[in-house]
């Protein structure tokens, strides 16, 4: 996917993504919750390191973002472990006010 254009310390590029949102919200909203995922060793808490799938890299869950994917650059590469998901989605929700 496509994050440009960003400002700051967002991620920027075009990078692979997890879409954290359901369908119900995607279609509510016309709009989809993702994570950046990226290739660089940060050590950071908020990151999740991604095995065994042909995508590589750390999602970066302190990079959460609501886009629309009607507009940029996408295209599907695989379904993630549910595991990996549920993971994702329990930092988000432990470093925001979710939880």
């Amino acid at each position: 996917m496509d994050f440009d254009p960003t400002l700051g310390h967002e991620q920027s590029g075009y990078r692979p993504a997890l879409v954290i949102s359901n369908k119900s919200f995607d279609s509510a909203s016309n709009m989809t919750y993702v994570c950046p995922i990226t290739n660089t060793f940060r050590n950071s808490p908020l990151h999740i390191k991604i095995e065994n799938h042909l995508t590589t890299g750390y999602i970066m869950c302190d990079q959460l973002r609501s886009v629309d994917l009607s507009i940029r650059k996408i295209a599907f590469v695989e379904e993630i472990d549910p595991r990996l998901l549920r993971e994702a989605i329990f930092v988000i929700g432990k470093s925001t006010r979710i939880n």
